[in-house]
């Protein structure tokens, strides 16, 4: 058993409630990430739930044990950061082995240790170097032996892959999940980059100035957003925000007092057919990306994102009509507009 279990933890430092009356649960051998713009308080619980911070109130529980107050040493628990933490001085196999070493673990069972987690990570090769002949992804694969070497259940990782180029970071993504599979780790894992959290999580955290947003699996964040911060943090490009008074229609959003906002995701939205019905926009730009265009569509001062499959005809400064479909429709309060977003 080795589950998370937070209740209630409040950290402040004077003048400052970093995080805020937060509560949530990791079940055993899942993977969960703690998500949210910088500030939010997420890498303040992983240090918190680590035992790197101390708790100004609430309780953290370690498999039924509170251990709010325990020494991080005797904690259960192994920890991946950003900047990888490896002794320059050490080489790869003395870097992956510290912790053992530390801990006094007899040498056979280093040794076995020892070559099941380098062929796990690819790094049989490369025993001998020392991190600087290393590249970002290779020291990586160093911070993670060395997690796995450490025999422990819960890994706690905190923006891993940051320091990483986007092809090698997608990479990173897939083997860091496959790890967690194959081994039956329990993950929490922080990030601020939402493509991770879609594809690598069991289950997000949302977390905006030190609260939780929302919670829940990755298609329930995306398909079911319950504010306008989760749904404009979830998704790429982000959701529409408008008021459908704007473009001329009539929505379940704006057919009683006009106080509630329309949300759409861009792929929902047809545009350039003119045997439909619906408003009318005008092209202000196009984004070709290969796979997908993105078509920027503004009427007055309403502004849309529709992301077309391929490449599309339409041209700049075109009038078009556009169309969705009133099951993709999400409504929110416009009190909750706030500046910036």
């Amino acid at each position: 058993m080795s589950e998370i279990v937070i209740k209630n933890i409040v950290k402040e430092w004077p003048g400052v409630r970093a995080v805020d009356n937060v509560s949530f649960k990791v079940e055993e051998s899942t993977f969960t990430i703690l998500l949210g713009p910088s500030g939010c308080g997420k890498s303040t619980i992983l240090r918190m739930i680590a035992g790197l911070e101390s708790v100004t109130s609430g309780s953290i529980h370690i498999n039924g044990e509170d251990i709010t107050k325990t020494d991080p040493s005797n904690r259960g628990i192994s920890m991946v950061f950003q900047s990888y933490a490896l002794f320059p001085h050490l080489n790869v196999k003395e870097n992956i082995l510290f912790g053992l070493k530390v801990r006094k673990a007899p040498r056979k069972l280093q040794r076995i240790r020892l070559q099941e987690a380098v062929e796990m990570v690819g790094l049989s090769e490369y025993l001998e170097r020392k991190p600087a002949q290393l590249s970002g992804g290779q020291r990586q694969r160093v911070a993670l032996a060395r997690t796995i070497v450490s025999g422990q259940s819960i890994c706690l990782m905190d923006e891993p892959l940051s320091n990483l180029d986007a092809k090698l970071r997608a990479e990173m993504r897939d083997e860091i999940k496959s790890l967690q599979q194959q081994l039956g780790l329990t993950v929490l894992f922080v990030t601020h980059d939402q493509t991770e959290a879609m594809t690598m999580a069991d289950q997000i955290i949302l977390l905006k100035d030190g609260r939780i947003e929302q919670s829940g699996t990755p298609y329930d964040l995306y398909s079911s957003p319950s504010s306008i911060f989760a749904a404009r943090f979830i998704g790429s490009p982000p959701m529409n925000i408008i008021s459908p008074g704007d473009l001329g229609v009539v929505t379940k959003s704006n057919a009683g007092n006009g106080k509630v906002l329309l949300g759409l995701r861009p792929e929902v939205i047809a545009v350039g057919d003119n045997t439909i019905k619906g408003p009318e926009m005008e092209v202000a730009g196009l984004d070709y990306l290969g796979s997908e265009t993105l078509v920027h569509l503004v009427r007055g001062e309403s502004r849309l994102i529709a992301k077309l499959s391929g490449e599309c005809e339409l041209k700049e400064n075109e009038t078009v009509k556009i169309h969705w479909p009133a099951s993709a429709e999400h409504y929110f309060n416009h009190n909750e507009i706030r500046p910036g977003q």
